[in-house]
């Protein structure tokens, strides 16, 4: 039984008005609706435009920063310092993940740092978020790919280390890098001291499964060069390393040094075969006395050597009384045709033979320029 909030009179819970006064339960202050303050609406927009300005600050301080972020380390990676600029951008592209400015320095970074398998996968995830800017990363990259192989210089496991991380990056890096590693090589051989590391990284290639093709462009080629132009001190450097690579390359050395070592075969014979001739002709004996002319005989000047130029005829040991010579020189000088004391660059330099003498030929004749059996 409750009481009537008017009269105090008991009314049962279920009735709606007092029996009594005939006021309803309810009080009519709670019935009537309420009128909010004026200083609760001024307080209340004052707190949202609070909020609102709260908001726009910090998104603004955070859009500035994150440019500014980018903004270094694109300025880093200008001057150089690379390792900052990863740093920057690591902690960036965390936030960011697809941000493609981010995506792209920090791709730009990596390569920098020959951090080849992350480059790759930064480069995947700038063809997805922002294909347009790939045609400047892949020039971009191609550059610095270019740049890092150059400055190993003539260290062949650098180079060769760089070949194989490359793998990652795929086409169309994976072909530059070859052609850059092959031009490396073929650079350290103007060097006699480098000269061996060409030939360890042309061994690594083809060990790899890079073709033979590259024995033909850095030894083959140039071999061949330098036997037109005359130059086989380094035919020979070339010729040797080439034929140790592999049983074809060594068929293929014999087969371009095989003109130059038939020259030099043909002129061993024929200085024999003159020799011999002057030596047993009749006329250049007199009783038991050697009798040799003091210019060149028949023999000598109708013969060439296997350079096409005539043997050259040295008169020796005058004797008075008979007014002849008691023996002879006779000279091919070469490939260059001059007599010199030491040249070095020539397959076979004034080779001879002399009367009286010890039998066989004398002269700087180098073994490799015979022909092979």
């Amino acid at each position: 039984m409750d009481r009537c909030p008017h009269c105090e009179h008991p009314i049962a819970s279920e009735a709606p008005y007092c029996p009594a006064c005939g006021q309803p339960r309810m009080l009519k202050s709670l019935l009537a609706s309420r009128t909010r303050p004026a200083w609760q609406d001024t307080f209340w927009r004052v707190v949202a435009g609070l909020g609102i300005a709260w908001f726009l600050v910090v998104a603004c301080t955070a859009f500035l920063r994150e440019a500014k972020a980018l903004r270094v380390a694109r300025q880093a990676i200008e001057i150089k310092q690379v390792s900052r600029a990863d740093e920057i951008l690591t902690k960036f592209i965390q936030r960011h993940p697809k941000d493609d400015q981010g995506l792209f320095l920090a791709t730009r970074a990596a390569i920098r740092l020959e951090k080849l398998p992350e480059t790759a996968s930064l480069r995947k995830r700038v063809q997805q978020e922002a294909p347009d800017l790939m045609e400047a990363l892949d020039a971009d990259i191609g550059e610095v790919v270019d740049g890092s192989i150059a400055g190993k210089g003539c260290q062949a496991t650098s180079l060769l280390g760089y070949y194989d991380m490359s793998a990652v990056l795929g086409d169309p890096f994976r072909k530059r890098i070859l052609d850059d590693t092959q031009r490396a090589a073929r650079g350290c051989l103007a060097s006699e001291t480098s000269q061996r590391a060409a030939f360890q990284v042309v061994v690594g290639l083809v060990k790899r499964g890079v073709g033979l093709e590259i024995v033909e462009d850095t030894y083959l080629s140039p071999l061949r060069q330098a036997l037109s132009q005359g130059h086989y001190r380094a035919a020979k450097n070339l010729a040797q390393n080439a034929a140790q690579i592999s049983p074809e390359t060594s068929k293929a050395v014999d087969s371009a040094l095989e003109e130059v070592r038939g020259k030099v075969e043909t002129s061993i014979a024929r200085l024999e075969e003159v020799c011999h001739a002057i030596r047993s002709a009749p006329e250049n004996r007199i009783g038991r006395f050697w009798c040799f002319p003091g210019s060149a005989p028949p023999a000598a000047t109708n013969t060439l050597d296997g350079w096409g130029r005539s043997f050259s005829y040295k008169a020796l040991n005058l004797d008075e009384t008979l007014h002849c010579y008691q023996g002879f020189e006779l000279s091919t000088f070469g490939a260059d045709g001059k007599e010199t004391d030491q040249n070095v660059d020539d397959p076979d330099t004034d080779i001879s033979c002399r009367f009286p003498g010890r039998r066989g030929l004398d002269g700087n004749l180098d073994g490799f320029w015979r022909k092979r059996s």
